[in-house]
């Protein structure tokens, strides 16, 4: 059952033991000292508090602290978490539809089987990011950091992710359709099995990704830069060539598509 508490109540919960699947954070004893609080914001430290289960739907918790905070199964549909800072926080099968998480910091976030459908990731860092079998349909991660990150099963149906970093980051079986990755960095992600029917991939570069077993039917692959890529055999490196595909021998070395997609703003530490 949700539990509807105010945010007030909340935040004087400062003094607690978080379990989580992975391991248990102390809160620390010492003084919070509050962010400045700025117009339209909430200048609330609520590190690693306990928001397990609760109902905080349409919150307004844009630049909050909420580093290593548990929100698993939390209820956040429509709230506003702009520029928030949720470093290693728990948001294991938590709901986030529409909410706003643009510019956010994420990294090494529990995102596993959360609900993200619609919401807005625009300019996040989700670095290394634990995301399996998320819901992520319809939502806005352009230009987001997802570098490393887990996004194994991922539903991400008509999402845009242009302009995002997604290095290295693990898209096995996840599905794709109809998904704009225009300008997207895969290089040496892995697509094995990943659904990528008719997404965008104009101009992405995707040197060394993995597409074993993956469907590129009516994809874009327009100025798309492939190379040294597993799972792609000649019949289908001749198919992708005539749709605009570009095979190169050796690791792309230009970096001005990226620079002129990303806002300067956009970047993390």
């Amino acid at each position: 059952m949700v539990q509807n508490k105010s945010l007030q109540e909340l935040k004087d919960n400062k003094k607690m033991s978080l379990e989580s699947q992975d391991e248990a954070f102390l809160v620390d004893d010492k003084k919070d000292t509050a962010p400045e609080k700025t117009e339209n914001s909430v200048a609330t430290n609520l590190t690693a508090a306990n928001f397990r289960g609760h109902s905080l739907n349409g919150a307004n918790l844009r630049k909050a602290s909420l580093n290593r905070a548990d929100l698993s199964r939390a209820e956040l549909v429509g709230s506003d978490l702009h520029q928030a800072n949720l470093i290693g926080a728990f948001l294991t099968e938590a709901n986030l539809r529409g909410a706003n998480l643009s510019k956010a910091n994420l990294r090494n976030a529990h995102l596993g089987h959360a609900q993200l459908t619609k919401v807005n990731f625009n300019g996040a860092n989700l670095n290394r990011a634990y995301l399996r079998n998320a819901s992520l349909n319809h939502s806005d991660l352009s230009c987001g950091d997802f570098q490393d990150a887990f996004l194994h099963g991922a539903q991400l149906n008509q999402a845009n992710l242009s302009g995002a970093r997604l290095q290295r980051a693990d898209l096995n079986n996840a599905s794709l359709v109809k998904a704009n990755l225009e300008a997207v960095d895969l290089r040496d992600a892995q697509l094995i099995g990943a659904n990528l029917k008719n997404t965008n991939l104009q101009g992405a570069i995707l040197w060394r990704t993995d597409f074993t077993g993956a469907n590129l039917k009516g994809a874009n692959v327009q100025k798309a830069r492939f190379g040294a890529n597993l799972g792609i055999p000649e019949s289908m490196k001749k198919d992708l060539v005539k749709r605009g595909a570009v095979f190169e021998d050796s690791p792309p070395d230009d970096f001005s598509w990226f620079e002129n997609t990303v806002p300067e703003d956009h970047y993390f530490d």
